[in-house]
Order: structure tokens, then C-alpha cells, then sequence
């Protein structure tokens, strides 16, 4: 029998998802697990693989179409199946409600239903009804722009009326360019102003000497195969998981009841991409070494680039770190990545001047940011909690003390 393609319910709080490309065509013999095609939802971009192998047919949106979580967009033909013929579940669709009786008893199904049915199965079909497909046409949309309420998707009156009544996009100014939001950026704009409408943030900022930090990268890097290319970030990490550890309060988010901290410890990483930030999640990060760190941190930031995320890496954070040392940026203000309590803001590691014995001398030192839901905690906790990052940082041989 044939297998739907779905846009699978990847946990996004919109609902729907955009389709980026198709990665197979109608026809295309494709195996059990291979990317079909790319979509886009409000987490990350990511690939929808076939379940089945078989034909692809019968796909219903193209590119740059919006379609809502669990819609059929495709079938694929399974063995002794022809693509040519409709599925089980477009054909149900397209069948005459009555027909005359054959000679069981039976539905009869004459040429000209035949005919109907092999027609409404071709290739890019959109499911419409006829009063929408009429109404689209007259306003100049295209059906594939249009999310369908009714069943399996199809697009109802409602749909199209509801589409036409959208206010235009606004006319660019002289010398500008219009550029409309893409599911990532729209979610990213939503979600930072809820985050800053409902939690009253507060940020904290302090000054580390860095100088130790660094000599123990350095060491890392030396004597450590796999950590070539660790970053500041792993150790960041790795320091933040411990300080957590210590002091769990802002381990924690708030909700209506009340707080609800978390034994887990999963540091959500804010990666810059293409497509927007990404905040992939290291799990247990405090009962990890920096080695794994270093694998895993790589491995999510490369996937997270190339949209290959799955949708629970992307879930489940309860602390988010964001590293903007690599700009050459010092301090700065990080928005806490709701519904977590708290995120920390790192800054570059640079040489400059200190003062260390009574002396002007050359150091490094490196900026430490923590803005933190001030409903969760007060200042005084939220500085310990900084004072003792701090203390890592500037000694992270109490790491393993």
C-alpha cells in the first residue's frame, strides 16, 4: 500500500512549517530513510526522510509553500504499486459518492469516474474545493500558498477568504528593499519579545582575570587528541555546568505555580546561522569531560549550520550560554531564552592591562554577563552565582578539586 509523506509534529509552537526544496522529484525511486525534502519551522531547518521505499508521487506543495504539521505533501508507491495510480487515501477523496450498481451489488465504477479519479491524482494536485480553487483564482493566489483547514488539508472558501484579507506587504521606501519574515526569524522576533514582556530581566556583568583560563586551553589543546579546536565555549561550559551544580537556583524556570528546579543540567548553546540563532542543547553537560564537550559542541554547531538538527537537540535546555567573543565583542546584554531562568553572556578573551600586585602589568581578562528572571531569584543570589563563575574562571583547577 502506499506510505503519506508527512510534515512531522517536530514540537514547534507554530503549528506549520515552510518548505525550503524538494530533494526528490515525482518518479524518483527513493529508499527508507533518504531525504525527501527540506523544510523550515520555527526550531531549525531540517530534512524529511521516506519511511518506506518505493515511488515518489503525487506531491501537493512546491517550494516555499506553508503547510500546517501532519499534512500528507506526498505518497510514496510501495513495491507492485504503480506511481501512476491514486492512493489509498486520495482516492477515497476523489470517488463518486454514488454510482450506479454493478452487477454484486456492488459500486459500479464507470470510464468517465475512472477518467476522474486518474485526473485529480496527477502530480502537484492541490486538494481545493471547487468554490476555493474559483475564489483563489479570481484574487491571483496561488493554492500553494494557501494552508488548508479542511480534512487531509484541503483548502475550503475560508482559507481563501482568509488569505485575501491579509493587509498587502508594506511598499519599500526609496532605496530600501522589502524582506518578509521566515518562520525562523518570526519565531525568534516573537519569542525574544515575550521573553522581555513577561520575565523583568536584570543584568549582571563582571570583569575575570583570564590568564589561567587560557594557559589551561592551551594545555588541552596540546594534550588532548580531540580537542584541536577546543573553544572557549567548551570550558565555558564546562564551568557553568559546575557552577549550576553548586548553586542549582538557577538551574530553574518559573511557571504559574510557582519554580520548578531541575537536577539535569542541559546548557543550551546559541549558535549564529543562516537561518537565525539556533540554541542546540548539551545535555548532562555537568557529568561530562571537556573532551566530550568539545565533540559534542562541534558536532551540533555543524549540524545546526547545515539544518540537520533533530528537533529534540533543539528542546529540554535549562540554562542557555552565548559566546560572542569571536565579534570581538566585550559585554553586552543576553535575553534570557524562554521558559529557562537565566542565560550567560561571555565576551572576548583579550590582553590588556592590569593590575596584579600593586603592578601595571599585561594580563587577560574576559567579560561575564548574567542577565536572570528577577522573579526567580533576587540580585544577591544571581551574584553569587556570577561571583562563582568568576572564581572558576579565574581558577579552574577547582574544576576537579
Amino acid at each position: 500500500m502506499a506510505v503519506e509523506v508527512l510534515i512531522p509534529n517536530a514540537g514547534q509552537t507554530s503549528g506549520e512549517a515552510t518548505i525550503l526544496r524538494w530533494l526528490k522529484k515525482p518518479g524518483d525511486a527513493v529508499k527508507v530513510g533518504e531525504a525527501l525534502l527540506e523544510i523550515e519551522t520555527d526550531k531549525a531547518a531540517m530534512e524529511v526522510e521516506a519511511a518506506a521505499a518505493g515511488v515518489l508521487q503525487s506531491v501537493r506543495y512546491e517550494a516555499g509553500a506553508v503547510v500546517p504539521v501532519l499534512t500528507t505533501v506526498a505518497v510514496i508507491a510501495t513495491a507492485g504499486e504503480s506511481a501512476a495510480l491514486p492512493t489509498h487515501v486520495e482516492a477515497r477523496e476523489a470517488l463518486p459518492r454514488s454510482t450506479p450498481a454493478g452487477p454484486n451489488g456492488g459500486a459500479k465504477t464507470d470510464s468517465r469516474d475512472l477518467l476522474t479519479i486518474m485526473r485529480a491524482h496527477r502530480p502537484n494536485r492541490t486538494l481545493a474545493s471547487p468554490l476555493a480553487r474559483t475564489l483563489a483564482a479570481n484574487a491571483g493566489l496561488e493554492l500553494a500558498a494557501v494552508i488548508g483547514s479542511g480534512p487531509r488539508g484541503r483548502i475550503m472558501k475560508r482559507d481563501v477568504q482568509a488569505v485575501s484579507m491579509r493587509p498587502p506587504l508594506p511598499t519599500a521606501e526609496p532605496g530600501s528593499r522589502w524582506s518578509p519574515f521566515s518562520v525562523t526569524r518570526r519565531t525568534i522576533a516573537e519569542r525574544m519579545a515575550a521573553s522581555w514582556r513577561e520575565a523583568p530581566q536584570v543584568t549582571l556583568t563582571t570583569e575575570a582575570d583570564a590568564e589561567a583560563l587560557a594557559h589551561l586551553r592551551a594545555q588541552f589543546q596540546n594534550d588532548l587528541p580531540d580537542a584541536g579546536d577546543l573553544s572557549y565555549t567548551d570550558l565555558f561550559v564546562k564551568i557553568t555546568a559546575a557552577a549550576l551544580r553548586e548553586q542549582p537556583y538557577l538551574n530553574a524556570r518559573v511557571e504559574d505555580e510557582g519554580i520548578r528546579l531541575f537536577d539535569a543540567i542541559h546548557i543550551g548553546l546559541a549558535v549564529d546561522t543562516e537561518r537565525g540563532l539556533i540554541v542546540p542543547v548539551i545535555r548532562d553537560a555537568d557529568r561530562k569531560g571537556v573532551a566530550q564537550i568539545v565533540r559534542e559542541r562541534r558536532d551540533l554547531a555543524e549540524r545546526a549550520r547545515g539544518g540537520k538538527l533533530r528537533p529534540d537537540e533543539l528542546s529540554g535546555g535549562t540554562f542557555t550560554l552565548t559566546n560572542l567573543g569571536a565579534f570581538e565583542i566585550d559585554a553586552f546584554t543576553p535575553i534570557i531564552n524562554p521558559p529557562e531562568g537565566a542565560v550567560l553572556g561571555v565576551g572576548r578573551v583579550v590582553k590588556k592591562p592590569v593590575v596584579r600586585d600593586d603592578e601595571l602589568r599585561p594580563g587577560m581578562t574576559v567579560a561575564l554577563s548574567l542577565t536572570f528572571d528577577h522573579r526567580l531569584v533576587d540580585g544577591g543570589p544571581a551574584a553569587r552565582f556570577l561571583q562563582r563563575i568568576k572564581t572558576l574562571v579565574e581558577k579552574p583547577h577547582l574544576l576537579i578539586a
